[in-house]
């Protein structure tokens, strides 16, 4: 995943969570999910909890074993870089650190 491919957020819109899916074997990052909501609406932890969840359903349908982590959204832009997780460390890095 490169950061740079990461979609601006438009303007008024509230990032509720992002969270990086990945192959818990090599660390590969198969897809980036962020919830945003529109301005003025409140989502509480459980209805941010409960749209994930039913997104990462999802995700599992498609590409099978997958695992998560949660990230900022800052995490993802303006490296240009590609992304992976170490597995190990449970963190989102440059992909050329886990060489």
């Amino acid at each position: 995943m490169s950061a740079s491919d990461e979609p601006a957020i438009p303007d008024g819109l509230k990032i509720e969570q992002v969270r990086v899916y990945y192959d818990p074997g090599s660390g590969d990052v198969m897809h980036v999910h962020q919830l945003v909501s529109a301005p003025g609406e409140e989502l509480d932890s459980k209805r941010v909890e409960d749209e994930m969840k039913v997104f990462e359903e999802a995700v599992r349908q498609r590409h099978g074993d997958v695992d998560y982590l949660v990230v900022e959204a800052a995490d993802l832009q303006g490296s240009g870089e590609s992304m992976k997780v170490d597995v190990e460390q449970r963190r989102l890095v440059r992909a050329e650190t886990t060489k």
